[in-house]
Protein backbone atom coordinates (compact mmCIF):
# COMPACT_ATOMS: atom_id res chain seq x y z
CA UNK A 1 0.00 0.00 0.00
CA UNK A 2 2.88 2.45 0.83
CA UNK A 3 4.56 1.62 -2.36
CA UNK A 4 1.85 1.86 -4.25
CA UNK A 5 1.31 5.54 -2.40
CA UNK A 6 4.79 6.32 -3.35
CA UNK A 7 4.65 5.03 -6.78
CA UNK A 8 1.13 7.48 -7.45
CA UNK A 9 2.89 10.35 -6.02
CA UNK A 10 5.88 10.53 -8.27
CA UNK A 11 4.07 9.45 -11.18
CA UNK A 12 1.83 12.44 -10.38
CA UNK A 13 4.74 14.75 -9.85
CA UNK A 14 6.02 13.71 -13.42
CA UNK A 15 2.78 14.62 -14.96
CA UNK A 16 1.86 11.01 -15.89
CA UNK A 17 -1.91 10.58 -16.41
CA UNK A 18 -4.46 8.10 -15.13
CA UNK A 19 -5.10 7.50 -19.12
CA UNK A 20 -1.09 7.21 -19.82
CA UNK A 21 -0.74 4.69 -17.32
CA UNK A 22 -3.88 3.20 -18.42
CA UNK A 23 -2.29 2.48 -21.56
CA UNK A 24 1.02 1.80 -20.13
CA UNK A 25 -0.39 -1.37 -17.97
CA UNK A 26 -2.16 -2.39 -21.28
CA UNK A 27 0.75 -2.56 -23.63
CA UNK A 28 3.75 -2.32 -21.25
CA UNK A 29 6.23 -3.42 -24.34
CA UNK A 30 5.64 0.06 -25.63
CA UNK A 31 6.57 2.02 -22.44
CA UNK A 32 9.92 -0.08 -21.65
CA UNK A 33 12.82 1.77 -20.67
CA UNK A 34 15.38 0.13 -23.19
CA UNK A 35 18.48 -1.11 -21.43
CA UNK A 36 21.02 -0.78 -23.90
CA UNK A 37 22.56 1.72 -25.77
CA UNK A 38 21.11 1.95 -29.55
CA UNK A 39 24.37 0.78 -31.94
CA UNK A 40 26.27 3.69 -32.61
CA UNK A 41 26.53 4.62 -36.41
CA UNK A 42 29.19 3.48 -39.20
CA UNK A 43 32.20 5.92 -39.02
CA UNK A 44 32.81 6.86 -42.79
CA UNK A 45 36.09 5.36 -43.84
CA UNK A 46 39.13 8.20 -43.68
CA UNK A 47 40.16 9.02 -46.83
CA UNK A 48 43.25 11.02 -47.91
CA UNK A 49 43.05 13.72 -50.08
CA UNK A 50 44.80 13.54 -53.29
CA UNK A 51 48.47 14.39 -53.31
CA UNK A 52 49.12 17.14 -55.28
CA UNK A 53 52.56 18.06 -56.72
CA UNK A 54 54.87 20.67 -55.45
CA UNK A 55 58.40 22.28 -56.72
CA UNK A 56 60.66 23.31 -53.89
CA UNK A 57 63.62 24.34 -54.22
CA UNK A 58 67.65 23.36 -52.37
CA UNK A 59 69.72 26.81 -52.48
CA UNK A 60 73.60 25.50 -52.31
CA UNK A 61 75.05 28.88 -53.45
CA UNK A 62 77.03 29.08 -50.43
CA UNK A 63 78.61 25.57 -50.36
CA UNK A 64 81.47 24.32 -52.07
CA UNK A 65 80.50 20.93 -52.38
CA UNK A 66 77.54 19.15 -54.15
CA UNK A 67 74.60 17.70 -52.09
CA UNK A 68 72.50 14.77 -52.84
CA UNK A 69 68.98 14.87 -51.72
CA UNK A 70 66.86 12.18 -50.93
CA UNK A 71 63.14 12.26 -50.13
CA UNK A 72 61.90 8.98 -47.97
CA UNK A 73 64.33 7.02 -48.77
CA UNK A 74 64.67 7.80 -52.14
CA UNK A 75 67.33 10.22 -54.41
CA UNK A 76 65.69 12.72 -55.57
CA UNK A 77 68.51 14.86 -57.21
CA UNK A 78 72.19 16.37 -57.04
CA UNK A 79 72.75 20.12 -56.44
CA UNK A 80 75.95 21.23 -57.37
CA UNK A 81 77.80 23.44 -55.65
CA UNK A 82 77.24 27.32 -55.78
CA UNK A 83 73.74 26.15 -57.25
CA UNK A 84 70.09 25.90 -56.99
CA UNK A 85 67.88 23.74 -57.78
CA UNK A 86 64.05 23.08 -57.96
CA UNK A 87 62.88 19.54 -57.07
CA UNK A 88 59.30 18.31 -58.52
CA UNK A 89 57.76 15.82 -55.67
CA UNK A 90 54.20 15.57 -54.22
CA UNK A 91 52.83 17.42 -51.30
CA UNK A 92 52.23 15.94 -47.47
CA UNK A 93 54.23 14.70 -44.86
CA UNK A 94 58.14 13.47 -45.86
CA UNK A 95 61.57 12.50 -44.73
CA UNK A 96 64.35 14.64 -46.19
CA UNK A 97 67.77 13.80 -46.55
CA UNK A 98 70.74 16.71 -47.32
CA UNK A 99 73.91 14.43 -47.98
CA UNK A 100 77.61 16.77 -48.61
CA UNK A 101 78.89 14.69 -51.71
CA UNK A 102 81.23 13.27 -51.42
CA UNK A 103 80.88 11.93 -48.23
CA UNK A 104 80.91 8.55 -45.87
CA UNK A 105 77.91 9.50 -44.22
CA UNK A 106 74.23 7.55 -44.36
CA UNK A 107 70.75 9.00 -44.31
CA UNK A 108 69.92 8.22 -40.92
CA UNK A 109 73.18 9.64 -39.42
CA UNK A 110 72.67 12.36 -36.98
CA UNK A 111 71.97 15.76 -38.51
CA UNK A 112 70.79 14.15 -41.85
CA UNK A 113 67.48 13.48 -41.64
CA UNK A 114 64.64 16.16 -41.43
CA UNK A 115 60.74 15.65 -41.30
CA UNK A 116 58.90 17.88 -42.36
CA UNK A 117 55.78 18.68 -44.54
CA UNK A 118 56.27 19.51 -48.05
CA UNK A 119 54.50 21.80 -50.10
CA UNK A 120 54.40 24.36 -53.45
CA UNK A 121 57.25 26.83 -52.43
CA UNK A 122 59.17 25.02 -49.78
CA UNK A 123 63.00 25.90 -50.13
CA UNK A 124 65.60 25.02 -47.87
CA UNK A 125 69.12 26.80 -47.79
CA UNK A 126 72.41 25.10 -46.95
CA UNK A 127 74.52 27.15 -44.55
CA UNK A 128 78.70 26.54 -45.08
CA UNK A 129 81.63 28.35 -44.92
CA UNK A 130 82.94 29.52 -47.19
CA UNK A 131 86.67 28.59 -47.92
CA UNK A 132 87.83 30.04 -51.20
Amino acid sequence: MVLDDQVHRELARRRCADDLLAAAAADPALYRVPTEAPPAPPIPPRTEPEAAPAAFSIDNRECLEAVAVYLDGGWVASVDAGAQTTVRDVTGRHTLCLLPQPSTAACGDRGTVRELYLHDGWAVRMRCPRTR
